[in-house]
């Protein structure tokens, strides 16, 4: 008689156990949906993604420094033409291999192309679905960098939303969690003879990129958001 309750009571244990499990599993997956609010990348992978773009373009401006500053390389003749980047033609004015910024006797460095999860699945129509990962070189003056001159950065169109506040979040910008609108538009291309002037100031329509030589902005609804990163400071 009495084994016979033990026996009840040990079942009445177990499922009760397992009632437990059911619900935690089930808790967890409400946090876990919950914590993705609506996005298709955790934000575990989207901080990854994060950091690999604050560290390549770290690794290219310290390239394009190390040409400019060791090699005497004149900062308009750098060519920044690569199989990873876009929207740039070669440099005329860049006629031997150390202006190369992709050249082992220029910026010595190896150009790549940035994580296909890193980018929306729609991509903005201003930039070719075919240009998904790749870099477009720019010019532009951002606000309290450098001299009042335009300096050379690099850019990276159509990523999602979630690495970008990352990318705020990992180098400080203020309020990262509001993402400005701060078009940027000149692209650093062809043959140059001077330095490009000119364009946009950014920094000027959004206050938190002033000073900073990397920042995640949005364009427009063409091109989305973008990461930038100034290469060389005039």
């Amino acid at each position: 008689m009495h084994s016979a309750n033990r026996h009840g009571e040990s079942g009445n244990a177990l499922f009760f156990i397992l009632i437990c499990v059911a619900l935690f599993a089930a808790l967890s997956f409400a946090v876990t949906q919950s914590s993705r609010s609506g996005s298709d990348i955790s934000r575990e992978r989207a901080a990854i993604l994060a950091s690999e773009f604050i560290q390549y373009g770290t690794a290219l401006e310290q390239a394009a420094s190390r040409m400019i500053m060791m090699n005497g390389v004149v900062d308009y003749t750098v060519d920044m033409v690569d199989a990873t980047t876009r929207n740039s033609a070669a440099n005329g004015s860049c006629t031997t291999d150390k202006c190369k910024l992709f050249h082992p006797k220029g910026g010595a460095i190896q150009g790549r192309m940035m994580p296909d999860d890193a980018y929306e699945e729609s991509f903005p129509t201003g930039w070719h679905p075919s240009n998904r990962g790749a870099a477009s070189p720019r010019v532009h003056r951002v606000l309290d960098v450098g001299s009042e001159g335009n300096e050379l950065g690099i850019a990276w169109f159509g990523i999602k939303k979630d690495v970008c506040l990352e990318i705020n979040r990992k180098l400080g910008i203020a309020d990262y969690a509001n993402i400005p609108t701060e078009p940027i538009s000149s692209a650093y291309t062809g043959t140059l003879t001077s330095f490009p002037t000119g364009g946009a100031i950014l920094g000027s329509g959004a206050p938190q990129f002033a000073g900073k030589r990397a920042f995640c902005g949005y364009h427009n609804s063409s091109w989305g958001y973008y990461y930038y990163h100034v290469l060389w400071a005039r």
